[in-house]
């Protein structure tokens, strides 16, 4: 079964705040979300894939590491 998570969790998984979620939503750049009626949600999957391809070994590092 699918985990979801609220707007409010997922922030606090990712160490970001909700208004930052938003934003990511908006522009396209966040994690991948789903809408349950009127309701956004994260499955916990997605966030932790979304952490993974995040992942560097420098600040200099444009891709992910390995």
């Amino acid at each position: 079964m699918v985990e979801l998570l609220s707007p409010t969790k997922s922030a606090d998984l990712l160490g970001c705040k909700k208004n930052t979620l938003a934003i990511w939503r908006l522009k396209g750049t966040g994690p991948v979300f789903v809408r349950v009626g009127s309701r956004v949600m994260y499955a916990r999957e997605d966030l932790e894939k979304f952490i993974a391809t995040r992942k560097r070994c420098s600040t200099s590092d444009v891709g992910a590491a390995e």
